[in-house]
């Protein structure tokens, strides 16, 4: 006898496997969270500050214009 799983079913299992698998990878993870995979920790802490210079140059108000005018007509990509 073949035990037959519904595809949404099995894509259920795989979701939950997956979240399990993270909880267990996090708690295992040292007390400095700050830590980047790849990355010594100063070099971690270098790549944190250049992501939060980057993120500060972004702009609502310039990504609504970009936004705005790539959807103003079709294009490649739509």
């Amino acid at each position: 006898m073949v035990l037959t799983i519904p595809r949404g079913v099995s894509a259920l299992i795989a979701a939950l496997t997956g979240l399990c698998m993270t909880a267990v990878v996090a708690a295992d993870a040292a007390p400095g969270a700050n830590d980047l995979t790849g990355f010594s920790s100063a070099a971690a802490a270098a790549e944190m500050q250049l992501e939060q210079r980057f993120d500060a140059d972004l702009s609502a108000a310039d990504l609504r214009a970009w936004l705005e005018q790539m959807s103003s007509a079709p294009n490649h990509v739509g």
